[in-house]
This record gives structure tokens, sequence and C-alpha cells, in this order.
């Protein structure tokens, strides 16, 4: 009896364990029902030696999860960034991932907020130390094939090199090649591929530089001319002496100069690469750079002139990731207008960009900082353009004119009066009470208008936001409006409290109301991050939907209230000051 009771035992836990793993076979395959088509497995040596691999993925099916993809973990440590982009633009990328639970190699998972596109491409950037530099050419230790979670059944392979090599020679697992480009069929998930690729090249076309910063200035006249100085921190890492290097410059520079770290001028040739399409001017060192020494180059040129628009309105495009044949740890672009120049609207889409606006008593100035910098594909790019826009009043040109023959008209009143005032005593000082100077009625119009061209915004944004959210514009087009009004909207809460700034200042019943405006601004706030609270409770399942609906009612009541009481201060002060 006891026999019988434990074989029942045996086999009811053998079922049991039977229906969990076909339920949870089921589940990862439903989650994982697509298939790879191709991938175009892209490796290219950069003129300092660096490797940018560049992976294009075709799938079929449901991507429902993240894609994984990587090559074998002894590149780890060369890992220097990684992107991930389809048609759109960019796509979310967690670096440094497992590769589905296999050990052994190095992945990045591509998460995708919408419904996944059938051809995305995820690239990745590794350091030049995988590249030898040998008496005749070049040996790069570099991952031939991707490593994917499922199968490939195409992948070609094309292998980009700096001028004319030769002696090409692709050694790897499955066999030798000779060439650049070949295609690998049937190829099995996880796979580990190594291989070294050698060829012959004159030193002089792969230089293993690394370049620490580029600091950009770009200085814009009066008219609208703009001069630009790069200055690169090079690190030499080649075995021999460098006696010259290439620099890249935009195809539309003109006027240009190199110099060196002593500001010496240094012999210099321009250079087009109609293949790639990207320019360079070629720099002869006066002192070739040695072995982990490190140098300090300027390359000066011009641009063309800024078209300025409403007469005084002028818009400066700023390409922070250009073709080029490089990679820089990070670049500081400095942007200096004439003075007088007030920026509107700086504004930058890159999520590792960040820049800082400073101004001075005559002059602003902006500075963006961007970090691990090469060219990663066309929609990267197109992301990570700056748009600066600032007002210049040509009439700032007879400022420094203008305020000296001031002062020293100023200087020649003083010493007139010096000369000729009497001897008597001189009068009693009485003190005048603060008046409400430079609230004229023009100011409190600029402080209503703005008001309510802030409401406008506002309202524009949360609009944008639920289109987006229905699927009625197009993600890019949607990251790119919001981010342009968000910007506006900045330079337009500054604007309000510079003049709310002035009100204080003019005190009794201005100082007053403007307390009262920003008690009223408080609540809005504070009932904004209300009506947040409660949908992300409500989401969460905390409350109910009746609850929700009478929070979302008196929240947003309330919030009218607060609405109609800072229109009603803002027409009292239009009437104070009338």
């Amino acid at each position: 009896m006891k026999k019988t009771t434990l074989v029942l035992l045996l086999l009811l836990c053998s079922l049991t364990s039977f229906v969990v793993l076909s339920f949870a076979g089921q589940r990862v395959s439903a989650a994982s029902n697509y298939d790879i088509q191709s991938v175009d497995h892209q490796v290219e040596v950069l003129y300092s030696g660096h490797l940018r691999i560049s992976d294009r993925i075709r799938i079929t099916g449901d991507l429902t999860d993240g894609f994984r993809i990587g090559f074998p973990y002894k590149y780890t440590p060369h890992v220097l960034t990684s992107v991930a982009y389809d048609s759109t633009g960019s796509l979310p990328l967690i670096p440094d991932v497992q590769l589905d639970g296999q050990t052994g190699f190095y992945a990045v998972e591509v998460s995708f907020p919408e419904e996944a596109p059938s051809v995305f491409t995820v690239v990745f950037i590794l350091s030049n130390n995988l590249v030898n530099q040998t008496s005749t050419g070049f040996n790069v230790d570099f991952p031939v094939y991707p490593s994917c979670a499922k199968d490939v059944p195409i992948c070609n392979v094309s292998i980009v090199l700096p001028g004319i090599p030769t002696n090409v020679t692709v050694a790897k697992e499955d066999g030798i090649v000779n060439s650049t480009n070949f295609v690998k069929s049937d190829l099995p998930a996880f796979s580990s591929s190594p291989a070294i690729l050698s060829f012959d090249l004159p030193a002089t076309q792969i230089q293993l530089i690394d370049i620490e910063t580029l600091e950009t200035e770009i200085r814009t006249g009066h008219a609208g001319e703009v001069s630009v100085s790069d200055t690169y921190r090079v690190i030499s890492k080649s075995p021999t002496r460098i006696d010259s290097l290439e620099l890249p410059v935009p195809i539309n520079a003109s006027n240009i100069a190199v110099r060196d770290q002593l500001g010496r001028p240094l012999g210099s040739t321009e250079v087009f690469n109609e293949t790639s399409g990207i320019a360079v001017v070629n720099a002869t060192l006066i002192i070739p750079l040695e072995t982990s020494h490190s140098n300090s180059l300027t390359v000066e040129y011009n641009l063309p002139r800024l078209e300025p628009e409403q007469t005084t309105r002028f818009t400066l495009l700023i390409d922070l990731f250009p073709p080029m044949n490089y990679y820089f740890d990070k670049a500081i672009d400095t942007i200096i207008p004439p003075e007088g120049a007030k920026f509107s609207l700086p504004q930058t889409t890159p999520t590792e960009s960040s820049y800082v606006i400073t101004r001075g008593t005559f002059q602003e100035i902006v500075s963006v900082k961007t970090e691990h910098i090469s060219y990663f594909g066309e929609p990267i790019r197109l992301e990570n353009v700056m748009v600066v826009v600032y007002e210049y009043n040509p009439l700032w040109i007879a400022f420094r004119p203008t305020l000296l023959m001031s002062a020293l008209a100023a200087v020649g009143f003083l010493v007139l009066f010096l000369r000729t005032r009497s001897k008597a005593k001189a009068p009693r000082r009485i003190s005048a009470p603060k008046s409400a100077a430079g609230l004229s009625p023009d100011r409190i119009k600029v402080l209503i208008d703005s008001y309510e061209e802030k409401s406008r915004l506002t309202s524009e944004l949360q609009s944008l936001a639920i289109k987006a959210r229905k699927g009625k514009i197009p993600r890019r087009r949607y990251k790119v409006r919001r981010r342009t009004l968000e910007v506006r909207l900045r330079a337009l809460n500054e604007n309000i409290e510079e003049l709310k700034e002035t009100l204080r200042g003019a005190g009794g019943n201005f100082a007053a109301l403007v307390k009262q405006l920003d008690r009223a601004e408080d609540e809005i706030e504070e009932l904004d991050t209300k009506i947040e609270s409660a949908k992300a409770r409500y989401n969460r399942g905390e409350l109910s939907l009746e609850s929700y609906r009478t929070l979302l009612a008196d929240y947003n009541k309330r919030k009218e209230k607060a609405e109609t009481k800072i229109n009603g201060i803002l027409l009292r002060i239009r009437e104070e000051i009338q």
C-alpha cells in the first residue's frame, strides 16, 4: 500500500512539473515570436584607429521584448560607447547585459517604446587598443560576426578601411578570406567569432591617437559673419613618431589655418574625400609627436555668413555629431555672439548633451558639453543638431564709441562744475521716496502678454501629449515639437520672473500684488503635482474609479479658481499703472 502511494505521488509531481514547464515554454515562445531575417555587419577602422561596428538588423514577426546583440566577452574592456536607432531616430539602449542568460558575451539590449521596427541599427565604438601597427601595415583583433540570441540566415560582412589597402587577410575560425566583403550563411545563435584582420597600408593613413577633448569656439559678428576655432588635445599611442595629422573641417569652411599649442602656424593642405564626403586638413607638425606624448592643435576657419531673419534675428545650427572618421571622448562648444545679443531659443536634442547660458553685463554666452562623439548614422546626426537663436540690434555697433564719448563728456562737465561752483555750503540732500521707476504701461503689457503666451504654450503641450498618446502624430515629430515648446516656455518664465522682480522693487501695492500672484502660481503647481499623484495611484489600483474622478474634479475646480485669481491680479496691476 505504501509503495503504491509513493508511486502515485511521484507520478503526480512529474505531471505537475511537465505542465509548468510547458506553460513556461509557451510564454517564452509567445514573448519571442520573431525571427532574424538578415544582419549587415560593418566593421570600420577609423583614422584614429578606433573601431566602429554597425549591425543593421532585419526581423520578421512580433518582437515584444527587448532585442539583444553583442560579441565575445573578451572585447568588453574596449567598449567605449554604443547607440541604437531606426528610421525615426534613436532607440533606448541598455549596455552590458547578458545575452539571454549565456556567459562569455558582452551584449546590449535595445527596447522599443512602441511597436518594434522591422529594420534597426546598433552601433558600437571600440578602442584603438585592438589595432597593432606592423612594419608594413596593421593587425586588427575584432568580432567578425555578431552574437545574437537567434540564428541568422544571412550575415553580410563588410570591412571599411582608410586609403587603399593591399594584402588583406581575415583569419577566422571558419576559414581565411582575402576580401573586405563576404557572406556568412546560417550563422547559429550565440556565435563567438573573434578574428584577426591583417592588411598593408602606409602608417600615415591610420594614426593611433586618442583625442581627449575638442574645444570649439564659435564667434558671430555684427553682420552675421562666423569664425570658428577647434582645439584638439591629442595623445599619441603610435609606436612610431607622428609627423602629421589629419583634422576634420566642415565642407563649407574657408580661410583655414592650423596652429600648434604655442600659436605657431603649421603647414597644411586641404583634402576632400568624395567617397565618404568628409573634408580634412592635413597639418605638418613642427616637432613630431612621440609615443605617449600629447599636443594641442588649433584649426581656425570661417563659415558662411548668417542671414538675419526680420533684420535682428539670427539662427545658428550646430552639428554635434557631423560625418567624421574619428572618435572624441568629450567636446565643448562655446557660442559667443556680439555684445548686446540676447539668446531667445537655445535648443538641444541629444540626451547626453547639456548647455549652459552665461549672462554678463553686455553679453551672453552658450556652452554645450557632449560626450562620446563620433558619426553613428544619419538619424542620430539629425537628432543631435543644436539650434541657437539670438536677437541682435545693429545699433549696438555704436555702443562702445557712444559710451566712450559719454564718459568724456561727463568728465568735462564734472571739471567745469567743480571750477564754477560757489564756495557756499551745499544744500542739505533730501532723499526722495522710491517710485515705480521702469513700470511703464508697455512693460505691464509685456508682463500680461507673457502670461497669455505661457497659458497658450501650456495648453499646446497638453494637447500635443494627448495626440502622441493616441498615435495621431509620429514619435519623432512629437519629441522635437515638445522640446521646442519647453525651451520657449522656459525662456518665457525667465522673462516673467524679471518683470515680477521689477514690480517687487517698486514696493507698495505692486509688491503686494506680486506676492498674491506668487501664491496663486504656487497653488497651481501644487495642484498639478496632486493630479499626477492621483493618476499614479489610480494606475497602481490604489484608488477606485469613482474616487479618482472625484479627486480630479476637485483639483481641476481649484486650479480654475487659482487661474481666475491670476487673471484678476493681472487686471489690477494694469489698473495701478494707469
